[in-house]
């Protein structure tokens, strides 16, 4: 019983070990199913001085960009113009080096069959400051309008966003005057919520 014991403690310790491993938990780069556009999500406690390069599959440097953060940092990477391919993203911070793959493809994401329709949405107050959760349940690859009004019904957002399944997405109206509206839309349905 004893060695039992001792073995599932040996491999909880390994894999807690293995998890906090910051190549694997620092850099995480998303495809924002806008065409072209990756997000870089950084996570890194403190002040930091991060140089960010992306480089081509032949090595060659694309984009060179240094960046001065606290605790990370959430940019858009823009890749409309660039060849098909694989990509490195690297990011270095003091002699610590976070690289990760990704693939660029200029297939158009137009060229879809949109056959999705959204079944229905929710938004929530998140607690805190003006922060809005919209959730869209969603069947199908679709593309949807979004829109938020403030309190005056005055258009502050609108954006068109191509999903595949359902959509969860929160957004910081600390500026917006009123209670806010959200409006989505598909080729077949227009909803709205006024929180």
């Amino acid at each position: 019983m004893k060695s039992i014991v001792l073995s599932v403690m040996m491999v909880l310790v390994s894999v807690f070990a293995f998890a906090i491993d910051p190549s694997n938990s620092q850099l995480v780069v998303l495809n924002t199913n806008t065409t072209g556009v990756f997000k870089v999500i950084y996570h890194q406690p403190g002040q930091n001085s991060v140089s960010f390069k992306v480089y081509n599959k032949q090595g060659d440097i694309v984009f060179a960009d240094y960046i001065r953060s606290s605790n990370g940092f959430i940019r858009p990477l823009n890749f409309l113009g660039m060849e098909s391919g694989a990509y490195k993203v690297e990011l270095k911070s003091g002699n610590q080096v976070t690289e990760q793959m990704i693939t660029y493809s200029t297939a158009s994401t137009e060229e879809n069959v949109i056959d999705g329709t959204v079944k229905s949405i929710h938004v929530s107050k998140l607690a805190g400051e003006n922060k809005y959760l919209l959730a869209i349940s969603n069947q199908g690859t679709n593309r949807v309008n979004v829109r938020i009004l403030n309190g005056n019904k005055e258009l502050v957002y609108n954006r068109n966003i191509n999903i595949n399944g359902d959509l969860g997405v929160v957004y910081s109206l600390k500026k917006l005057v009123g209670a806010p509206t959200f409006e989505v839309s598909d080729k077949n349905v227009t909803a709205s919520v006024t929180k």
